[in-house]
């Protein structure tokens, strides 16, 4: 598409509203956010602001057939994306827990990535974003970005964060293929954006993972299994520990000095599921 220079600058919204909208992560240009709202009577909606962005085209088609030295032929400047969906299992865009994917709720990757995919494993977002460009001689057509917005749901919840002021670049693990600039963080109301440092590319592969916070217990303290992790009666919650914790009618306690983990497994669709799974250390 065509954009005018005032018409480049200004932001872009959509609402959408729908009965259900399951765990995703979004996709889309320059992204700048997103707000994802439950209505009680009224279902989902997903709000989405975006800017265009620059994109390069032609000269190759996917991560395969780009070397460093792909070139562009036409450049672009247009707004598309797409959502991909989060399940709870074992597979590529999966999370481990029942948890970890809802928390992923709001969750988008930014990119003028001429083509694009991401997948979801380990706690790591994997991002291959292609985008040939001239070679950079100073008269590079198309400098590339990749940004991620991690929501302070996640953060707060999986991760073991007590305040989004604590989720700073140093609990950030980003890496990338060749040599780019250094990622950056900006803390925002409801969660993080990260640069990934990416500034041109022909598929610089960037993962993002946030590092787990080891929460605490104080020896011989009870606590609420509810504090831990919500659940509803109809899930009909199995707990169970290992490590040097126990659990007695609806508490954790905790034993000695060492460590613990607690799973607790919640009916979904007519089988078991990891709800949530926490790791203590005991002292």
């Amino acid at each position: 598409g065509y954009f005018s220079e005032t018409e480049m600058a200004n932001t872009y919204r959509w609402k959408m509203r729908t009965g259900r909208i399951e765990p995703s992560v979004l996709m889309l240009g320059d992204t700048q956010k997103t707000d994802v709202v439950f209505t009680g009577g009224v279902g989902w909606s997903i709000e989405i602001w975006a800017k265009p962005a620059l994109r390069a085209f032609g000269g190759c088609s996917s991560p395969t057939i780009c070397d460093d030295n792909s070139v562009a032929e036409s450049a672009e400047i247009g707004l598309s994306g797409y959502l991909r969906m989060l399940g709870v299992g074992d597979g590529a865009s999966s999370a481990d827990t029942v948890e970890t994917r809802d928390s992923l709720r709001g969750t988008f990757i930014s990119t003028n990535a001429m083509s694009q995919s991401w997948e979801f494993r380990s706690d790591t977002l994997f991002v291959d974003a292609l985008s040939p460009h001239f070679l950079p001689d100073g008269k590079t057509l198309s400098p590339g970005f990749v940004k991620v917005f991690i929501p302070s749901a996640y953060l707060l919840g999986p991760r073991g964060f007590t305040d989004l002021a604590a989720v700073t670049m140093n609990k950030i693990s980003v890496t990338l293929k060749g040599r780019q600039a250094a990622p950056s963080l900006t803390t925002l109301d409801n969660g993080v954006l990260i640069d990934t440092g990416v500034t041109h590319y022909s598929n610089p592969q960037p993962k993002v993972r946030v590092k787990p916070q080891r929460r605490s217990l104080r020896k011989k303290s009870k606590t609420k299994l509810s504090a831990i992790y919500a659940t509803k009666k109809s899930q009909k919650p199995r707990w169970s520990t290992t490590g040097t914790c126990s659990i007695k009618r609806s508490r954790l306690v905790a034993g000695n000095s060492g460590t613990c983990t607690v799973t607790v497994r919640v009916l979904r669709k007519g089988k078991y599921v990891v709800g949530s799974q926490r790791t203590f250390r005991v002292r």
